[in-house]
């Protein structure tokens, strides 16, 4: 099994007092690597969001 880097970021804003939007990558050095040498490739993985706090 290849070494690989993982490489993850997150960038979040709080524009309004509890109210956070979000947006995020994982695995973002390569489109996928394997866990596991038979089995399991992990995709790049994009995600966002709002949090609200009440």
């Amino acid at each position: 099994m290849a070494p690989y880097w993982r490489v993850d970021a997150r960038l979040a804003s709080n524009p309004i007092k509890d109210v956070e939007f979000f947006i995020g990558g994982k695995n973002l050095a390569s489109p996928n690597h394997r866990e596991f040498p038979d089995f399991l490739e992990i995709p790049k993985t994009d995600y966002g969001g709002v949090s609200v706090i009440y």
